[in-house]
């Protein structure tokens, strides 16, 4: 072996890698650990703006839910298709946006109108391109009693329809390095997702609900730190594939909404963050791959390895991907500049035909 300090660091780097993804790897979750104590009425709402072609999925997967008490209510965020005939079509309540005031984001607005038609005792809000698994809604409620939470949130499991999403295990394998549901909880380190966000109702509300985050473009980080800064638990439900998420439809909209997803993300950049989705970018060692040495690619390869044990919880990624792990390498280090250099010249973000600013600092407020 090379005595030089990025081979060494690449062997240092992998133990990280594997220590980092562990969690998922061994997944001790089990299902006989929960039990629904008690049935709660739950108000299932969407806040949906153009999502004509995902709406019926969404709402065909929750009127299987095997949940005995539940109330589903589609908000029409002014959309400019046909998303609100679809829905109408559908034996759930559908509600539209009256105009937004200043300062609102869209979706928040939308979550805000929903929860004030909600009448159950708890409150899940859904984005329209999820696709909820039968049995989700009773693991989740089950979870949210059993930890004694306010709000819980849980990360989908991606399908990928497209062909070259399926490529993409090391891109998504790297974000989860960075941030991970299994990482502990903290209000300066919430991981929320606006695919699954269940909460108390009462809570919710007491708290000020979206109208304490309504100027906040990452709504569902917003309200985890909300409910942490009002000292309410909030948990995440990892583990367990509560639903799945087909969340573009193109190149161009991934891109776009990666780029987002991103900019939000260096926002709350912290050092932690930054460490962890440096660790498997070391384990290259490009100074000593080539000429083909094993002693310098044996850190990349264990580092795939893990990852191909990884990318199977995360959605449907083909183990191909792996061979091509430059592409997802390339494309995460090509969107985290640009989204870096949005949020140093503080340049709008494009969402759902709208334009926002993100603000510097989340709304957190207090009881």
């Amino acid at each position: 072996m090379k005595n030089n300090v990025s081979e060494i660091l690449a062997y240092v780097a992998v133990v990280g890698v594997w220590i980092r993804f562990w969690p998922y790897i061994i997944n001790q979750f089990s299902k006989r650990s929960l039990k629904l104590k008690e049935v709660f009425s739950v108000s299932l709402i969407i806040p949906a703006r153009n999502e004509a072609n995902k709406i019926s999925k969404l709402l065909d997967s929750l009127l299987h839910l095997d949940y005995p008490a539940v109330e589903i209510i589609v908000v029409d965020d002014g959309s400019t298709d046909h998303t609100r005939q679809i829905a109408e079509q559908y034996p759930v309540k559908v509600l539209s946006t009256p105009p937004k005031p200043h300062g609102w984001v869209g979706k928040s607005w939308a979550c805000h109108i929903g929860a004030m038609s909600a009448t159950g005792k708890y409150i899940l809000f859904t984005d329209a391109d999820t696709i909820h698994k039968p049995d989700s809604l009773k693991k989740a409620v089950a979870f949210l009693q059993k930890t004694k939470s306010k709000m819980i949130s849980a990360p989908p499991f991606h399908i990928n329809k497209l062909w070259w999403e399926k490529l993409l295990g090391p891109f998504f394998c790297l974000i989860h390095a960075g941030a991970s549901p299994y990482d502990r909880i903290s209000i300066d380190h919430p991981y929320a997702l606006g695919q699954y966000l269940l909460l108390e109702k009462e809570f919710y509300h007491k708290i000020g609900g979206h109208v304490a985050v309504h100027n906040e473009v990452a709504d569902d980080a917003s309200l985890a730190k909300l409910v942490i800064a009002n000292k309410g638990k909030f948990s995440m439900f990892a583990g367990v594939k509560l639903c799945e998420v087909q969340m573009y439809e193109s190149f161009e909209a991934f891109i776009k909404g990666w780029l987002r997803i991103l900019r939000l993300g260096i926002r709350e950049l912290k050092p932690s963050v930054f460490f962890y989705t440096l660790l498997p970018l070391l384990t290259l060692n490009l100074a000593n791959l080539f000429p083909f040495e094993l002693t310098s690619w044996i850190p990349l390869l264990l580092t795939l390895i893990c990852f191909a044990l990884v990318q199977p919880k995360l959605g449907n990624f083909t183990i191909s991907g792996l061979i091509v792990f430059p592409v997802s390498f390339m494309l995460f280090l090509t969107l985290s500049c640009w989204a870096a250099v949005g949020h140093l010249f503080n340049l709008p973000i494009l969402w759902s035909g709208r334009l926002y600013i993100p603000e510097k600092k989340i709304t957190t407020g207090n009881v």
